[in-house]
């Protein structure tokens, strides 16, 4: 089984060798989990408003097969591989403090990689109010630039939210507008996005339906 950091489209620097490993094998979890100290390390009123996703990429290996198991003197701990290869619960600020390792299990055969996603903290809905949305975009981009330090300029620059699986969607401003949601590839497939700055005076986002998923993204080039 090999493992490697594969990157996100919206963090595109993250790519690294690939490792190989044995059937299990003890990974230090901030390896594993790679800027997740960092999120950590912003002060709770710079990350109230959005999450880091980490989601497991399987090529040729079932996920099935695949566990994660937090190791701890208090009692391990297993992380739950959802069918979308989220995982959660994430290791926790003092589990990456006391360099606790996680117990990584999957075939010889095949490759394992982790995708690393921005999230909003807003449950996905087909109506939802643009403030907290917009909150967490800011939040995303300044926390990107604050913890990437003299490295900044190479860090995407957060500009949207973007809501996968809706196929429209408008916003409603204070003024009484109705404005059209642009479109942007997310993922695999375009999906409409709300780009805050643009719409300063956005109060609600309006979708054709619910979004499957929501994610901070840079503006599509």
């Amino acid at each position: 089984m090999t493992f490697a950091k594969a990157a996100a489209a919206a963090l595109p620097f993250v790519l690294l060798a690939t490792a190989a490993l044995a059937e299990t094998k003890n990974v230090p979890a901030e390896k594993l989990f790679p800027f997740l100290k960092a999120y950590y390390d912003l002060q709770a009123n710079q990350r109230d408003h959005f999450t880091m996703g980490y989601f497991l990429l399987f090529d040729g290996v079932d996920r099935n097969s695949v566990s994660l198991v937090m190791k701890s003197q208090a009692g391990d701990r297993p992380l739950n591989i959802a069918t979308n290869g989220r995982v959660l619960p994430l290791p926790t600020a003092a589990d990456l403090k006391g360099k606790r390792e996680i117990a990584l299990t999957g075939p010889k055969d095949g490759k394992i990689g982790i995708d690393i996603r921005l999230m909003p903290n807003v449950a996905p809905s087909a109506s939802m109010e643009a403030s907290p949305l917009a909150a967490a975009v800011k939040q995303a981009h300044d926390g990107a630039k604050r913890a990437a330090g003299l490295m900044s300029l190479a860090v995407p620059d957060y500009k949207a939210v973007c809501f996968e699986g809706a196929q429209s969607g408008t916003v409603a401003t204070k003024a009484g507008k109705t404005v059209n949601l642009k479109l942007q590839t997310s993922g695999k497939t375009k999906a409409p996005c709300f780009f805050p700055a643009d719409i300063p005076d956005a109060t609600r986002i309006n979708l054709d339906r619910a979004p499957t998923a929501m994610y901070i993204v840079p503006k599509a080039k």
